[in-house]
């Protein structure tokens, strides 16, 4: 062995904090509580801005009136879901639900009817979005950029 001075590290497992470990606090660990690890899958996602620029660049021209109208689609930076007004935009039947969800003012509520799945067209480019829902009557079509994020969609 050399003379070289070394550092023992110690290391939690089998579902046990190691009082001795020195890189995190007992709240923290992993160990003990698993579902605090972050996955690898948002470690990815986190790292890939480029991903995330290319999709606000191809469906920005996807609304070029500053009035929306009912068959338009909108990106909202708001929306926390994909919303569209009428079934004509949906890949395959949507299945029927009923689900309430709060609009931007916070006071109103919207039901949704269906969910399912719509691709868009632009450009010669194509964006699959899955869990859309169906609100009959909503002014203009939204798409969710917070959901565009989320599951690092791209345009083919």
């Amino acid at each position: 062995m050399s003379d070289e001075p070394h550092k023992i590290v110690y290391y939690c497992g089998n579902g046990k904090h190691n009082r001795r470990c020195t890189t995190h606090k007992r709240e923290e660990c992993w160990a003990e509580k698993p579902h605090l690890r972050p996955s690898r899958k948002d470690k990815k996602r986190k790292n890939n801005p480029a991903a995330h620029l290319s999709i606000v660049q191809a469906l920005i021209t996807l609304s070029e009136s500053t009035q929306p109208t009912s068959n338009q689609v909108v990106i909202d930076c708001d929306s926390t879901h994909h919303m569209f007004n009428n079934i004509k935009f949906f890949s395959n039947r949507p299945t029927p639900i009923s689900s309430e969800v709060a609009t931007g003012d916070r006071q109103s509520h919207l039901i949704a009817i269906g969910i399912g799945n719509v691709t868009l067209n632009c450009n010669n480019k194509t964006l699959n979005l899955k869990n859309c829902l169906l609100f009959p009557g909503l002014k203009c079509n939204l798409v969710s950029m917070l959901e565009l994020f989320k599951n690092q969609q791209t345009v083919h």
